[in-house]
């Protein structure tokens, strides 16, 4: 079985409860409720004096909503494509990023799990990418250090890149909703250390 890292994740704000209220302040204007001339107002609340109003999970809760929206019309569930032996294709491919904070470097997952509160699917691919302080989007056309772990079947061996010293995967591309690594020339090892194979390919992730 392929190990999660045990990262710490923010707490995430319940996107179904914001995207209802999204819909209902929708439907509250489009049929007139409120003020005369047919628009409703909104109440947006105010800081005043010493007070201190974070909006952060908010507005990540509300990007979140439209970046699923997004993925949701243009069918955006990523994709993995490796030279194995034989080949390994994927349809789907999550990226989650955590960005640096606190002189903690940010990260980037990407894996092949699409929900992870079901039971692990396989083949199973995860790729663990230290972003160092820049953003994704700074490091376009870069390369990232990284670990990489393949499993075909539940009852299979792990392949995974050299533990001691993570291999460099290049940020082919990013944008609002996908982040595209390329792999070159990647060493992998079997966990049992009996068999080594070189592979490259690609991973396009859905940006969660």
């Amino acid at each position: 079985m392929l190990r999660r890292s045990c990262v710490a994740q923010p707490r995430l704000i319940n996107r179904r409860a914001v995207l209802g209220a999204l819909l209902a302040a929708g439907v509250l204007a489009a049929s007139g409720c409120g003020e005369s001339g047919g628009r409703a107002r909104v109440p947006v609340p105010r800081a005043s004096g010493d007070e201190d109003v974070e909006s952060t999970g908010l507005m990540g809760a509300i990007e979140g909503v439209a970046r699923d929206a997004a993925q949701l019309a243009t069918g955006a569930r990523g994709s993995i494509d490796l030279t194995l032996d034989p080949p390994l294709k994927l349809d789907v491919c999550r990226a989650l990023r955590t960005p640096s904070a606190a002189g903690r470097s940010g990260t980037l997952q990407l894996t092949s799990q699409l929900d992870p509160k079901e039971k692990e699917t396989f083949p199973a691919v995860m790729v663990w990418a230290d972003l160092g302080e820049s953003s994704l989007e700074a490091l376009v056309g870069k390369t990232v250090p990284a670990t990489l772990f393949i499993q075909r079947e539940e009852t299979s061996g792990t392949w995974h890149s050299p533990l001691a010293s993570p291999v460099m995967l290049q940020v082919a591309a990013v944008d609002s909703l996908t982040v595209t690594l390329k792999l070159e020339n990647i060493p992998l090892a079997r966990a049992d250390g009996e068999e080594q194979v070189t592979i490259n390919g690609t991973l396009v992730g859905a940006i969660q």
